[in-house]
């Protein structure tokens, strides 16, 4: 591969993963704020529903952690690459591969997290609303 297509790739992966680092933290950030609305609106407010709000804050919860478990996942392998081919440039294959190796383990989990982030945040905003329309209901 000549060094240009390898520039290429290695930009195209810059991207890739600045775009997904820059996904993860706005859902981090809209999950945090979610967070501090939903503990607004429901203070001092009991009711039979109060459940469904406690259930969304379990959800968005999750989907923070998630969140950061996904940066966190992503600085690890952007760390390991970083490391990759500085080894590799030193012809030090036998750690390059060790390195690879590690990158094998971590490369498959950051999509789990993102996914997991994704869909906690949905069920999250999904039960809230739903906990809004039954109290609306149940009011009038």
């Amino acid at each position: 591969m000549s060094d240009n297509n390898h520039q290429k790739i290695l930009e195209l992966q810059k991207q890739s993963v600045d775009l997904f680092g820059k996904i993860s933290f706005m859902l981090i950030t809209a999950t945090t704020a979610s967070i501090g609305y939903i503990l607004t609106q429901i203070s001092g407010s009991w009711s039979n529903l109060f459940f469904l709000a406690i259930l969304s804050l379990i959800f968005l919860g999750s989907s923070f952690l998630f969140g950061f478990d996904s940066l966190n996942k992503t600085v690890v392998q952007l760390n390991l690459n970083s490391k990759i081919i500085q080894f590799y440039k030193d012809k030090d294959f036998k750690t390059s591969q060790e390195l690879l190796n590690d990158l094998e383990i971590v490369l498959p989990k950051i999509p789990k997290s993102r996914n997991l982030q994704t869909y906690t945040f949905i069920l999250g905003a999904v039960t809230y609303a739903f906990y809004v329309f039954l109290k609306a209901y149940f009011q009038n």
